[in-house]
């Protein structure tokens, strides 16, 4: 059965290459679905770590796909959200952001691959990087194999492999263990999170700002989505969140604990693919 890896430049789905490569199991096609609003060090890691390590064993590189719009255009997420004066679906408590630009590429690449290569659908497993603390997104693979047509797989969790284990197989194979992948306005960060987006990359934060204040300014009504904005998991806007750290800290750096890379990072953003 030809194997199809959905990947997603981060902890998990590095691992799962890791963990084939280990069992000897091959992906004929390795996936990625690009949103436009990636952390730029997920695509960096990607290019300069992954593909290299790829070529070099005699695998299949990452593919990119993106979410394109029946006229052909690809407007990525975060100009998405300017030109709509909205959030991210998943500040509304939504998922369209992921179905959309994630899920709904990723299985329309499938099909056209499968088709491509004389593969039926029901004959192709689809690999997912989910790790041993992750049973609740292996369980929802059950509707996702009933209305896609494949299999799924989920080999981590299938093994027991936990998240200090997929970083003992990254860097078994020679990698470093990449920081975690998401969009850099994801309403899922957390505050030491939100805080390093902005220290790290000032011009993408001044970006998420600028799809906060334009949202709160034309189309958000409900008062607790106001006090929120983008912060649905701090629970206050990301201008707040920036405003109390820097009256606490005095604009002063984050320390390594509050740093990116060591943030607890056991629950994935909004399902999507890490």
């Amino acid at each position: 059965m030809p194997i199809v890896v959905s990947f997603g430049g981060g902890v998990d789905s590095t691992a799962l290459l890791a963990y084939l490569y280990y069992a000897g199991e091959r992906p004929d096609l390795i996936l990625m679905s690009d949103t436009g609003a990636e952390m730029p060090h997920t695509l960096a890691f990607v290019a300069n770590h992954v593909q290299p390590w790829l070529a070099a064993i005699g695998w299949p590189p990452v593919e990119i796909t993106r979410w394109v719009r029946q006229t052909g255009a690809w407007i990525p997420l975060d100009d998405n959200c300017l030109n709509q004066n909205s959030l991210p679906s998943k500040a509304y408590g939504l998922s369209g952001c992921t179905s959309k630009y994630k899920q709904q590429p990723l299985d329309k690449y499938v099909r056209q691959w499968a088709q491509l290569h004389g593969h039926a659908l029901p004959t192709i497993t689809r690999m997912v990087g989910y790790d041993a603390n992750e049973g609740r997104r292996v369980q929802n693979l059950v509707y996702r194999q009933e209305v896609g047509g494949w299999v799924w797989r989920a080999p981590l969790h299938d093994a027991g492999v936990s998240r200090e284990g997929c970083k003992e197989l990254i860097r078994a194979i020679g990698l470093p263990v990449p920081l975690k992948s998401s969009c850099y306005m994801c309403p899922l960060l957390r505050q030491g999170e939100i805080i390093e987006v902005r220290e790290r990359y000032p011009e993408l934060m001044a970006k998420a700002l600028a799809i906060e204040d334009n949202a709160l300014a034309t189309t958000i009504q409900d008062p607790v989505l106001r006090k929120k904005g983008l912060g649905l998991r701090t629970k206050k806007t990301w201008r707040a969140v920036l405003a109390e750290y820097d009256a606490l800290r005095g604009g002063h750096p984050l320390s390594s604990v509050e740093a990116l890379d060591s943030e607890p990072d056991d629950e994935m953003p909004c399902a999507c693919t890490d």
